[in-house]
């Protein structure tokens, strides 16, 4: 019995001093930037090049007066962005705010496109992982902010695709998908 006894403890000790370390304050580490700056650098490059296909002439293309131009569909975005990163206290002013789209020629859509993606980049390296995990009021639901980054992407490829259809209705082959 005192043989059992002792293997009990022994076995006891043993598993004890396998249990992980447990510290009392964890950091949490989301990691959320460097996975979005991925999938941002893959919609930035089919971006631009779906901007760069469309000719400068098809521009102001739409397919019925209730529905934004194809310049507007790419410029719509940057707004968007700029502003739910403003409104909601990630930025302290848009870049893009104020500016006169419907003058815009495509290089300087296809700049300021480019300057888009830089700052959104930029913005979400800066923020750290425990700011970005916090809940926040988004669009009336509580979510944590790194959301904000997720709906700017997903609004972009949103607009993206009206803008690849335009193409495709004045007989123009978008380039291939690159990816995520």
């Amino acid at each position: 019995m005192n043989r059992i006894a002792g293997l009990l403890v022994l076995a006891l000790f043993s598993l004890q001093a396998c249990q992980p370390e447990v510290k009392e304050e964890q950091e949490i580490e989301l990691g959320f930037a460097d996975d979005f700056s991925e999938a941002w650098e893959r919609s930035k490059i089919y971006t631009l090049a779906l901007a760069d296909s469309m000719p400068a002439e098809l521009y102001s293309y739409k397919p019925s007066e209730d529905v934004f131009t194809f310049s507007k569909q790419l410029t719509h975005t940057i707004d968007f962005a700029g502003g739910q990163l403003m409104g909601q206290g990630l930025i302290e002013k848009s870049p893009f705010s104020g500016r006169k789209w419907e003058v815009y020629t495509k290089a300087q859509v296809i700049e300021s496109l480019t300057e888009l993606y830089d700052f959104v980049d930029s913005v979400v390296k800066v923020i750290p992982d425990a700011e970005l995990a916090k809940t926040i009021n988004f669009m009336g639901q509580e979510v944590p902010a790194f959301r904000v980054f997720q709906a700017i992407e997903n609004h972009t490829i949103h607009h993206r695709g009206q803008a690849l259809i335009y193409m495709r209705m004045n007989g123009i082959t978008p380039p291939g998908y690159a990816g995520w």
